[in-house]
């Protein structure tokens, strides 16, 4: 069952899965925020990253799940925006073979925890 799945359920039935939250699923294999934002960190010109999920209503179960992902870049580096965007979403879909819609959005700090943890809920807000 999918993380959008597990939302209708959760909206029909009150169940609450932490999991949902912290990840998405690619084929049926649960990928975590944490790893995604750690592969984000190895591409060039990335200093912070932080990504987030939400469900949207499509017929094809892979594609039901849009991936939001938050950069915060370094200034050092001359970077085209635009071929960044492309080329972190195909990164994106090479790496973790997902389907579904990405969007890639710049920002110049990423709301963070004293321990430097990303916060998440923020970013959900900024979607």
């Amino acid at each position: 069952m999918g993380v959008c799945s597990l939302r209708a359920v959760q909206e029909e039935m009150g169940l609450i899965d932490g999991r949902q939250r912290d990840g998405i699923v690619v084929d049926r294999q649960f990928v975590s925020y944490f790893l995604i934002e750690s592969a984000l960190l190895e591409y060039p010109g990335v200093i912070e990253a932080g990504a987030v999920s939400d469900c949207v209503d499509r017929q094809d179960p892979a594609e039901s799940q849009v991936l939001r992902i938050f950069l915060s870049l370094d200034d050092s580096v001359k970077v085209d925006f635009e071929a960044l965007q492309e080329g972190v979403k195909e990164y994106i879909r090479r790496k973790f073979g997902f389907k579904g819609p990405i969007i890639v959005r710049e920002r110049e700090k990423l709301p963070m925890t004293r321990s430097g943890k990303i916060m998440r809920t923020i970013l959900k807000e900024w979607s």
